[in-house]
């Protein structure tokens, strides 16, 4: 972090779209490497529609086993009923592509914890309450992001827009 940034240590750079370049099938699997980046990509993208953000069980699984393979588990029906009742029906339905096409053609990115631009250093709070099991909320394993400012630049003197799928 220089000059007071609060950018993480992501993996990737800025990024607009899906990712870098893809493993044959598309799992990041094979001669057991881990995931490639378009794989965790297009999994944290999956889950961010499918589930939402926050309950403490979706994110205990979500880091117990990577994003890949916990999108693997909760569409075969194998995560625990905690995690597939937050998911539901939701499970059968991929739109990952829909989804950052939309996006990519609103000028919208889609930032990860694997990005350099992830806000760590205003998200670690969050990663402690979690940890110390504060309350049923999780730190985000996604971020949707219009403009043209590094999310990790903007922190500091930005407004967020948020809302739920179903707001009441």
């Amino acid at each position: 972090m220089e000059n007071g940034s609060t950018c993480g240590s992501g993996l990737t750079g800025p990024e607009t779209g899906d990712g870098s370049a893809e493993s044959p099938d598309g799992s990041g699997r094979g001669s057991g490497a881990p995931p490639d980046a378009r794989a965790v990509r297009r999994a944290r993208a999956w889950l961010s529609r499918a589930v939402e953000p926050g309950p403490l069980a979706v994110h205990d699984f979500l880091t117990e086993h990577g994003p890949v393979e916990a999108v693997r588990r909760i569409r075969a029906g194998r995560a625990p009923d905690q995690v597939l009742g937050r998911v539901g029906e939701r499970a059968a339905r991929d739109r990952v592509e829909e989804d950052l096409a939309v996006a990519r053609r609103g000028g919208i990115r889609f930032v990860t914890p694997e990005d350099d631009e992830w806000p760590a250093g205003p998200l670690l709070a969050m990663e402690i309450a979690s940890a110390r099991r504060v309350c049923d909320v999780a730190p985000p394993q996604a971020l949707w992001v219009r403009g043209p400012v590094r999310l990790c630049d903007a922190v500091d003197r930005a407004v967020a827009v948020v809302g739920a799928r179903a707001a009441t």
